[in-house]
């Protein structure tokens, strides 16, 4: 999905830096600003968007012996149960199915990481809840490109 962001930025006449770590930024030159990278090239810009990314930290799990699933994070069912039937994860470390394509996905993002919570306390002090559908799109607007959004129900 990164690469067909990239592409689309690139479109549009965007300038794309990729792998580059960013040293600061001034607010000096002619377009608004100007951006040092850690390599040491200066790029003059009106706008820097700089994406970072996360992953999750399960080494935990991993000692517990947990089912850590290919994107890196802690498989869950819709209950936020995981592998151990006595143990809940939620948050920037789970993996949750995509109700719309079915494949595992990661989303470090606050909003799912508090409806999972109330999925995962919901099994200790009520009935019970489960997540029945998650999905995950990408969106920057004006470029026609996708970032990151989410919503489970």
């Amino acid at each position: 999905m990164v690469f067909r962001f990239h592409e689309n930025l690139i479109a549009k006449g965007v300038v794309v830096y990729t792998g580059e770590g960013v040293k600061r930024i001034t607010e000096e030159s002619k377009q608004g600003m100007t951006v040092e990278t850690e390599t040491g090239a200066r790029l003059e810009c009106g706008m820097a968007l700089i994406a970072t990314g996360v992953r999750p930290e399960i080494s935990l799990a991993i000692q517990a012996g947990l089912e850590i699933g290919e994107l890196g994070g802690i498989r869950v069912n819709e209950r936020m149960q995981t592998s151990d039937e006595a143990v809940w994860a939620v948050g920037d470390v789970v993996e949750v199915k995509n109700f719309i394509t079915g494949e595992w996905s990661l989303f470090p993002l606050a909003g799912p990481a508090s409806r999972q919570g109330r999925i995962a306390a919901g099994q200790h002090l009520w009935t019970g809840g489960q997540i029945q559908r998650c999905t995950g799109h990408d969106s920057l607007p004006g470029t026609g490109n996708d970032c990151r959004s989410h919503r489970c129900q």
